[in-house]
């Protein structure tokens, strides 16, 4: 059985293909400069790069040894006992008030870090730590954050639709999260960071989504002003999703036609980690253009909120979220005492 490698994230300079990438534009120097490093990348690695692009990986069974769940789940606890770590004190604390919740989602640390049990030990603490630091330990302990858990501030940034989790996924099964900065509405990061946590976690209880990961779009097309872009927010969401919360971020496209972005972009990918920005696409053009170029990719039109004119669509995401209130009291929740 062929088994994804999983590799570690860092802060070297970038590593991404440019072959699909627009090139003709102010971003020429970063992108031969990362094309280069690409090229030196062993070519099973290149491979690996190609297939999370494109959806074409292949995806691990975990089902052909029986023994292979349980085992990984026994390695997991017992990295966990021997893990030293100063910022477990939130983990130990939810195991304490909380256990049937923490041992649920053991599996989706798992599969998030490609059974990697060291690294799902890590996560796991991570998550239990910004969950409590976001949400306060009484919430954090009570389970599966629900909309109810989200405040006024919380709920306008949700429906702001400046990130959604879209209804559709790519051809490969895979989910679609959606970025424009330009329609956030916050009035503390917290607040999109709480908006973007609820909906990531709810497309972990999607097992395909588990197994095949995420994939995010940043769509900057139309009218920009640089204050719509605040580089330490994007840089606490896209921490949280690659380090914290139990999903595997495939990689992201970039779509943009402004020229103070074009500026941007290499900002971005300079803190998204290594294995990440191998995984980067930048698309600069008109709404028609990123359309045809993010089809390419495997995503289809339909499942995106934008047709070719730039109208934006919001109600799709507005029903999600009343989806989303109507399933909430499916929850378990543990009471803090």
């Amino acid at each position: 059985m062929w088994k994804r490698k999983e590799r570690d994230d860092d802060n070297h300079s970038s590593k991404i293909t440019t072959s699909g990438q627009n090139s003709s534009d102010d971003n020429n120097g970063i992108l031969d400069y990362v094309k280069q490093e690409f090229d030196k990348l062993p070519q099973e690695e290149q491979e690996f790069v190609y297939r999370d692009l494109y959806g074409t990986e292949e995806i691990f069974d975990e089902n052909v040894d029986p023994t292979f769940v349980p085992q990984k789940l026994q390695e997991l606890d017992n990295a966990i006992e021997q893990l030293v770590a100063t910022k477990r004190e939130a983990y130990d604390l939810a195991t304490l008030h909380c256990p049937e919740y923490v041992n649920s989602c053991r599996l989706k640390f798992l599969r998030a870090t490609s059974f990697d049990v060291q690294k799902a030990a890590k996560r796991m603490f991570k998550y239990w730590e910004l969950k409590v630091q976001l949400w306060g330990a009484e919430v954090a302990c009570q389970g599966k954050i629900k909309l109810d858990d989200l405040d006024e501030d919380d709920m306008v940034s949700l429906r702001s639709g400046g990130a959604r989790l879209l209804s559709g996924k790519d051809r490969a099964g895979r989910g679609i999260l959606w970025f424009r900065s330009m329609d956030y509405k916050y009035t503390a990061h917290d607040n999109m960071l709480r908006a973007v946590w609820f909906m990531v976690m709810q497309a972990t209880d999607d097992v395909e989504i588990q197994k095949r990961g995420l994939i995010t779009i940043g769509y900057g097309v139309g009218p920009f002003k640089l204050n719509q872009w605040d580089r330490d927010l994007a840089k606490q969401i896209v921490n949280m999703i690659i380090k914290a919360l139990p999903v595997r971020a495939i990689g992201g496209h970039q779509c943009y036609d402004d020229v103070k972005l074009k500026c941007i972009m290499p900002l971005i990918m300079v803190f998204t980690g290594k294995t990440i920005r191998q995984r980067i696409r930048l698309h600069s053009g008109s709404h028609s253009d990123c359309l045809f170029k993010l089809m390419t990719y495997g995503i289809p039109m339909d499942v995106l909120p934008v047709d070719f004119d730039g109208n934006i669509e919001i109600d799709n995401h507005l029903q999600w979220i009343e989806e989303c209130r109507e399933g909430q009291n499916d929850s378990l929740e543990y009471s803090f005492t």
